[in-house]
């Protein structure tokens, strides 16, 4: 099982050879603590990555944060939307991260939270990671259609999936109509807005999706200052109040 998860990291790794950005290696490389990837949305904005590295210095959450750097560049929101096959191969990027990560701290936690366009990268090196190196995967607003296979993403991960919705999602809306989503999906309903919806085929698979905890935008959201809009599940006070507990839990 594990050579074939090495072929599956090696193999496409030419076809990503061309791409200069990088893990933030820096900050996490050596350190032993847990440590959260932060794969922020299309556009190469680092909204997600910056406010959560703020709230966990400023909560003195002890863990390190890798941000993710996968787009073709600044403002180019439109190519990260629709280049499935770009973000197929930085899927393999990340996998190939977790697995260095997991090879020189055996001890040390790895956590994912993504946002938007970033939740499909993440899912796909979920996908090419050995099972149970992920600890716990957070999507804010997925731009993935409701029916996305979570099944091998809910292998890999040892605590399953947290998903942060919002019907009043209007960039969600917009995407999708005139881009498809994230995973060549058109005019198909998104994870983002609704939710992912179970595939359910064996007894395994209900196991699996026990494993996915969904949390649909309501009033109750407003206090930690997320409206529903598709920024707002990576608000400071939204992070603080509902993302991080997720991430310290043992």
């Amino acid at each position: 099982m594990f050579r074939k998860h090495l072929l599956i990291l090696l193999l496409p790794a030419v076809g990503c050879a061309s791409v200069s950005r990088k893990v933030d290696t820096i900050r996490w490389q050596c350190d032993p603590r847990d440590v959260v990837f932060a794969v922020n949305g299309a556009g190469g904005f680092h909204g997600l990555s910056d406010t959560l590295q703020s709230e966990i210095s400023r909560q003195h959450v002890p863990l390190a944060v890798a941000t993710f750097d996968w787009t073709h560049g600044y403002g180019r929101v439109v190519a990260d939307q629709i280049d499935h096959a770009h973000i197929r191969c930085q899927g393999v990027r990340l996998a190939e991260s977790i697995v260095t990560r997991k090879q020189n701290f055996p001890q040390s936690r790895i956590l994912i939270v993504a946002h938007s366009a970033g939740c499909a990268v993440a899912l796909a090196a979920a996908e090419s990671v050995p099972l149970g190196y992920i600890d716990r995967m957070v999507l804010l607003a997925p731009a993935v259609s409701t029916g996305y296979d979570l099944r091998p993403s809910l292998r890999a991960s040892k605590k399953g999936i947290d998903v942060f919705t919002s019907e009043r999602d209007g960039y969600l809306v917009l995407g999708s109509v005139f881009l498809g989503t994230v995973d060549r999906c058109r005019m198909c309903p998104v994870a983002g807005r609704r939710g992912f919806e179970p595939i359910v085929q064996s007894a395994e698979d209900s196991i699996l999706y026990a494993k996915l905890r969904q949390y649909a935008w309501g009033r109750w959201a407003i206090p930690a200052g997320h409206y529903g809009g598709h920024f707002g599940a990576y608000h400071p006070r939204h992070l603080r109040a509902y993302v991080l507990p997720l991430l310290i839990r043992p």
